[in-house]
């Protein structure tokens, strides 16, 4: 397994794939060797590999997107009616439409991610990197030996198309 990084740290065994890390204590979303995103074993009720938009609150963050953008289209209007007048406020405007279209680039993303359902909320710990589907399947494999089970729906979704295609 050439991208799946085994190590024993002090506080126990802890597993790393890509970007996601598993080990006694619970998950995490890493970024090089920081932890972004960390959910406590105890919180944890559900984890599930699946595939879809990576954004954790894509109906919020695509309504933040789109103010953005209309603030952002209202300095270019401002702009274009009172010429340089208002030049601080048009940056300042023209700033929020570019982080809006930011956001909703980020919104519309898809990819892998692992849906971690929690006693008070529910996380999207996003997989970064190319995927390779045997290197991941003994992750997952090996997750469940630190007492995580990872329901694979990609796994679960490919073997009903082939049964539906089998039964045509």
């Amino acid at each position: 397994m050439s991208q799946n990084k085994e190590a024993i740290p002090p506080e126990g065994r802890r597993l790393v794939y890509l970007n996601l890390a598993v080990s006694e204590k619970g998950l995490a979303e890493l970024s090089g060797d920081k932890i972004m995103v960390f959910v406590p074993r105890d919180n944890i009720h559900t984890v599930e590999l699946k595939y879809g938009l990576r954004a954790e609150r894509p109906l919020l963050q695509g309504v933040l997107a789109a103010l953005l953008l209309g603030l952002g289209a209202g300095g270019i209007i401002i702009t274009a009616t009172s010429g340089l007048v208002a030049l601080r406020w048009v940056q300042a405007l023209v700033f929020c439409g570019v982080v809006g279209a930011w956001l909703l680039w980020e919104v519309a993303k898809r990819g892998h991610y692992l849906l971690v359902v929690c006693s008070n909320n529910t996380r999207k710990l996003v997989i970064e990197g190319k995927i390779v589907r045997a290197e991941l399947s003994e992750f997952l494999q090996s997750a469940t030996k630190l007492g995580f089970v990872i329901r694979n729906s990609l796994e679960d979704t490919l073997a009903a198309s082939r049964a539906e295609n089998a039964g045509q």
